[in-house]
Parts: C-alpha cells; sequence; structure tokens
C-alpha cells in the first residue's frame, strides 16, 4: 500500500491513497490518527510526504514528534529524504519517506535521523567515520538550496567527543542563515576537545552551564543572538582566547569572565550594557576589548585606564 500526503505552499495538506482520497484540509492530529490507523491494517504501508521544500520539512518534522509522543504508538518513527523534484513553475518539491522500527536507535543512527529529517548533508557518507569526525560545519551549505533554517542541534551531538571544531551557522547571501538556533543542548558539554565553537546569527537566549566543560575552547562567537546572560561556568573556560559576543542583549557581565586571563580578544559592543565587572582587570593577556557606549563610573574608567596600560585596545562605540 502506497499514501502520499501533499503539502502546498500555505502547509494545509491532503492523503491521497488508493482507498482513501482526502482532499479536505485535515489537523495534524487527524493526520496522525490516520496514519496510526493505517498502519495498524497495513504493517507494510509506505508513506511518502511530498511538497514545497519548506512546508514540507516542517510538517515531516512536525508528524515525528506527534507520532513518537503519541500513547497509542509503540514505534520509533523517523525520517530519510527521497529524491527533489522540481514543480513546473520551478518550485523545489522535497519528499520524506517515513519509516518506523520497533528496536531502539543508537546515538549514530539517530544523528542520521536528524540529518535526514533536515535534508542535509553534513556527516561522512560512512557511518564508520562519525565517530572520529573533528570538524562538523554547516559553511559549505547553501540556504538558497535547503529552503529554511535549521532550528534544533539532537543531543547525541554530545556523542562526537573528538569534535575540535563546531560551526553552527554560516553567512550567505549577505546575513540570510543557514541556521536559526533555539538553544544548545547541555550535552555540548561533552565535546572537551572542542577548540572551535561557533554560533552566531542564531536565536539563542542562554546558554547550558556545561558549556564550561569545554576547557579545550579558544574561540567561542556567539554575536548576534539574544543572551540575555551569561552562565557563571564561562568562567571555567582558561584557555579561550577569543569570546565575541557582540550584539545580544547581555545588561551585565558576570564577574567570573575575570577567570579568563588567557583571553586576547573580547567584544561587547552592541549589548544594553549598563556596568562592568571589577573583575575585567584580570584579563592582563587582554590585547583588544570592544565595548558599547556606556556611562562609565570613575572607576570603571579606572579600570578601562589598566587595560590599555597593559597595551590593550579599547574601542567604545
Amino acid at each position: 500500500m502506497l499514501t502520499i500526503i501533499n503539502i502546498n505552499k500555505s502547509g494545509e495538506f491532503s492523503i491521497n491513497s488508493l482507498d482513501d482520497i482526502s482532499e479536505k484540509k485535515i489537523s495534524l492530529d487527524s493526520l496522525v490518527a490516520k496514519i496510526l490507523a493505517r498502519i495498524s491494517f497495513y504493517p507494510d504501508e509506505k508513506i511518502i510526504i511530498k511538497g514545497h521544500i519548506s512546508s514540507a520539512h516542517n510538517l515531516a518534522t512536525d508528524l515525528i514528534l506527534s507520532l513518537n509522543k503519541s500513547h497509542l504508538s509503540s514505534h520509533y518513527y523517523y525520517l530519510t529524504s527521497n529524491t527533489k523534484e522540481t514543480s513546473p513553475d520551478g518550485d523545489k518539491i522535497l519528499n520524506f519517506n517515513l519509516n518506523r522500527s520497533t528496536e531502539s536507535v543508537n546515538w549514530i543512527d539517530s544523528l542520521y535521523y536528524w540529518q535526514d529529517e533536515w535534508a542535509l548533508n553534513c556527516f561522512p557518507t560512512d557511518k564508520k567515520e562519525l565517530a572520529d569526525l573533528k570538524v562538523l560545519s554547516f559553511a559549505d551549505l547553501s540556504y538558497m538550496e535547503i529552503g529554511y533554517h535549521v532550528s534544533t542541534i539532537p543531543k547525541e551531538i554530545g556523542n562526537l567527543i573528538k569534535l575540535e571544531s563546531l560551526i553552527l551557522g554560516n553567512v550567505v547571501h549577505e546575513e540570510i542563515m543557514i541556521t536559526k538556533l533555539n538553544e544548545l543542548p547541555k550535552e555540548i558539554g561533552n565535546l572537551t576537545k572542542l577548540k572551535h565553537l561557533h554560533a552566531q546569527y542564531n536565536n539563542l537566549k542562554t546558554l547550558p552551564k556545561e558549556i564550561g566543560y569545554l576547557y579545550s575552547l579558544s574561540e567561542l562567537k556567539l554575536g548576534a543572538n539574544e543572551i540575555s546572560s551569561l552562565p557563571k561556568s564561562i568562567g571555567f573556560l582558561a584557555n579561550l582566547k577569543l569570546l565575541t559576543l557582540w550584539g545580544n542583549a547581555l545588561e551585565t557581565v558576570p564577574a567570573e569572565i575575570g577567570q579568563l586571563t588567557q583571553l586576547e580578544g573580547l567584544d561587547l559592543s552592541m549589548n544594553p550594557l549598563s556596568e562592568l565587572p571589577k573583575e575585567i582587570v584580570n584579563l592582563i593577556n587582554l590585547k583588544t576589548l570592544y565595548l558599547p557606549k556606556l556611562k562609565l563610573s570613575i572607576l570603571q574608567k579606572k579600570w578601562i585606564e589598566e587595560l590599555k596600560e597593559d597595551d590593550c585596545e579599547v574601542d567604545i562605540s
């Protein structure tokens, strides 16, 4: 048996199968119920989700979440991307196969399922090479080809313990971003060999405290997010040399930032900062400091002068 779920540009969907043709708009809950019912009668049912690239992806991921949360489901559901087509008017059409399994899914398969759900191509073709991966980057992916923003990173990323560089974002066509992450999973703290973490131009509002476990980190780029506070654990990043936090929502900076004695570059520009911690003078290796325009007290001005005397270039704009 074959069932095709068609999605239009507006995200509305209909079901088309040999014995059930429905062009009416139905809700996601109704669609989940129909799929579960069909699979119970036809265990070998093949289900394809087909439609405009962004709409198809949004429905597919919502459907997977709903199926796996359903108390009527005893299976694990996941997606694999199928073929890409082009409609007569030039729009990209994406097909997903809906799969299910009764077996527990290992972390490697979970990551590849996630990759397929987002129709990405960032992991090695040979799954055996994944555990030894040192660089994971979205930099070579084309936003114009994908057609949507990646908004989640799976917790299983914490199993890539040999990872040294994680690039969670890329600027293409001026400031169009591939990723728009809402959060970083706490499991990112397992990546103790990570040296470079770039996550600028996302929707991050907070950082997990586990980020303090990344003791090998030398570069942390978090510009153009919505971060309003930093965890105290950021002070544990003893090998950090570059920290960019421009364009966030920081009003204060924790005193623990003074523990980053290897820091050479710190960018706090374009934040609504109201004050600086006195511990900033402990950044004895700081070479460049970018600050937003803020009213500095006499004491804070003295701290800035101390940094300048240690050959730190300070830019307040």
